[in-house]
C-alpha cells in the first residue's frame, strides 16, 4: 500500500503566432524522482510516454499533431507509480 503525494503545477506557453510548438512548464512537482511524462487528450483516453525528468522546473515542447489539440493533458507518474494530472489548452 502507497500512500501518493504527488502533485504538479503545469503552465502552457503557446507560440502558435510564430509557427512554434506549444511548451508546457511543469514549475513544481513533489513526489518520488524520477518522473514519467504523459501527454493526453483532455479526456485522458488517448496518452503518450513523452520523456522522463527528475525535477522542476521543467520544460517540454509538446509534438505534432498534439500540438495542434485546443486543449490536452499533462499526467506525470512518479517512480513510487504516485501520479498527478492537471490540463491545459491553446
Amino acid at each position: 500500500w502507497v500512500i501518493c503525494c504527488l502533485s504538479i503545477l503545469i503552465v502552457t506557453h503557446v507560440y502558435q503566432h510564430y509557427n512554434m510548438p506549444v511548451q508546457v512548464t511543469i514549475n513544481s512537482v513533489s513526489g518520488t524522482s524520477p518522473y514519467y511524462l504523459y501527454v493526453c487528450d483532455p479526456d485522458l483516453i488517448t496518452c503518450f510516454y513523452a520523456t522522463s525528468f527528475t525535477g522542476a522546473p521543467f520544460v517540454y515542447e509538446i509534438p505534432s499533431p498534439w500540438d495542434t489539440m485546443n486543449e490536452f493533458c499533462v499526467k506525470v507518474i512518479g517512480s513510487d507509480g504516485c501520479e498527478a494530472t492537471d490540463c491545459g489548452s491553446t
